[in-house]
């Protein structure tokens, strides 16, 4: 004995709901790929507006020319021990002795705010970080270990002047 069917209409009925339901979940995929798309153009000009503003913090190229102050007590304000002596250095484009060099990213503002820390006085930091630049990359493996990645020296002594360490001995004689 064989089953009874249900009458074709019914089986009809059946199919355009499939078909209606197939139609309905195809143009939700293709609502959703479109929102996904706009969702991940956004997300990318967010995270491109995000770039811009770490630039700008850090001061590098954006096209918006970021103005530091030449004189004043916050020329110095944001910047690094070092990247405020090489600053210096640049501008002079002389060597200095390590009193003035400390005197003078201190007097610029790059502690501006900071107070004392638990490391110490920034002048002490100051003295820290310029000892620290000073050091060849050897001299750095042996004092830090394996701690450190050991780049070349940014900054060279010649008896009591400090310059940058790419000037030629010429610029070091008084």
């Amino acid at each position: 004995m064989t089953e009874p069917r249900p009458p074709k209409e019914l089986n009809l009925n059946a199919e355009e709901h499939l078909r209606e339901l197939e139609r309905l979940a195809m143009q939700e995929v293709q609502t959703l790929t479109s929102a996904l798309a706009e969702t991940q153009r956004a997300l990318s000009a967010a995270e491109d507006f995000l770039d811009k503003i770490q630039r700008l913090r850090t001061g590098g190229a954006t096209g918006i020319p970021v103005m530091r102050p030449t004189s004043g007590p916050y020329r110095y304000a944001n910047m690094t021990i070092i990247d405020a002596i090489i600053l210096y250095l640049k501008k002079t484009e002389r060597p200095w002795t390590r009193d003035h060099l400390i005197h003078e990213v201190l007097e610029g503002g790059v502690y501006a705010g900071r107070g004392e820390t638990a490391r110490g006085t920034p002048q002490g930091q100051a003295k820290k970080s310029l000892d620290y630049f000073l050091l060849n990359r050897t001299e750095k493996q042996k004092i830090y270990g394996k701690r450190i990645k050991a780049a070349d020296p940014k900054l060279r002594q010649v008896g009591e002047l400090i310059g940058l360490a790419e000037w030629p001995a010429e610029k070091f004689k008084p």
